[in-house]
């Protein structure tokens, strides 16, 4: 119904959901929300993309359907975003503004690599439309797993090499 004030027009329609249009629906509310964002932090929030395999990796983000549950997968990048390729998988709902709390996605010990952090905001466990992926592109990452090196450890290699450097010249 067509409804005037004075040069104001809108169109008030009521919407039937039935299986085929609820999840052109919700992707339709997930584009009013935005571009969504997903981010690796520590566990106050604070941005992070360097993580030592002893590290817990969290995430946050924000643009996402409100109160929905969603996958969160990390997978190495330049792989495909697909279940199998994940190194871990979390689940966790988001708030009622479709932000997402700082999430604790992967616990020590971490692997070594580069990784993306994939959003399976639907939750068909495939990478389709309405998801979210840092990037696509291979050498562009959302984290980075980096081996520990104790400063006692480089220190003495040094150490070692040094003495035998001199040793060497004597």
């Amino acid at each position: 119904m067509d409804v005037t004030f004075g040069k104001i027009s809108s169109i008030i329609s009521i919407l039937i959901l039935t299986e085929q249009n609820f999840e052109q629906t919700l992707y339709d509310e997930y584009c009013r929300l935005g571009s969504p964002s997903i981010v690796s932090c520590d566990h106050a929030g604070n941005e992070k993309d360097v993580f030592q395999t002893t590290d817990d990796v969290y995430v946050k983000g924000n643009g996402y359907p409100a109160s929905t549950e969603v996958g969160i997968y990390i997978v190495m990048d330049g792989y495909e975003a697909t279940p199998s390729n994940a190194e871990t998988v979390t689940y966790a709902t988001t708030e009622t503004d479709g932000s997402l709390a700082t999430t604790l996605i992967w616990t020590s010990p971490l692997k070594l690599g580069k990784y993306d952090i994939w959003v399976d905001t639907n939750g068909n466990n495939q990478f389709d439309e309405g998801d979210t992926l840092n990037d696509q592109a291979i050498g562009v990452f959302a984290l980075f797993v980096v081996p520990e090196l104790p400063y006692g450890t480089a220190a003495s290699v040094f150490v070692m090499v040094l003495a035998l450097i001199l040793h060497k010249r004597m």
